[in-house]
């Protein structure tokens, strides 16, 4: 799984310093403890799971939080551009704030880092910084299987 990621998760991680007022806990975005709970009753110990569209990693830290409970070995890899989608360019009162444009460029994956640090989830999971289709061909070019694939994208 280190393919994916052209840096070690100690170089990802290491400026960003945890600040729980910045995630919402109230959000678990795409996550379903219930459909885990089924899922995970047929699984094997040892998981590869990769989340298309994660955004500010809430699913995948609920995710990756309840593994640990259930004591898997595991890899998450979460594939999002981290510049939005098309609702964003298209009320942008509304989600400007969210996208915290800096010299124009959104800064939402340093939340997603955040919300990463703080659930303390660097060490099972791998950001993806591209598209779904590229993911897919870095995959496949590099022959990785995955036990799920979580479809959250745009």
């Amino acid at each position: 799984m280190n393919r994916l990621s052209l840096i070690s998760p100690e170089e990802i991680y290491k400026d960003i310093f945890p600040d729980k007022s910045k995630v919402n806990f109230q959000d678990p975005g795409c996550y379903s403890e219930s459909v885990w709970n089924e899922i995970l009753k047929n699984s094997s110990d040892e998981l590869y799971i990769a989340e298309l569209g994660s955004w500010f990693g809430n699913s995948s830290n609920c995710l990756a939080s309840k593994l640990k409970r259930c004591n898997k070995k595991f890899k998450l890899v979460c594939v999002d551009t981290w510049l939005g989608s098309p609702e964003h360019f298209l009320q942008p009162d509304f989600y400007k704030p969210l996208l915290k444009l800096k010299n124009g460029y959104p800064q939402i994956y340093f939340d997603f880092l955040n919300t990463v640090k703080v659930f303390q989830n660097e060490d099972v999971i791998i950001p993806f910084i591209n598209t779904t289709t590229a993911f897919l061909n870095v995959s496949r070019a590099f022959n990785l299987k995955y036990d799920y694939i979580v479809v959250d994208a745009s």
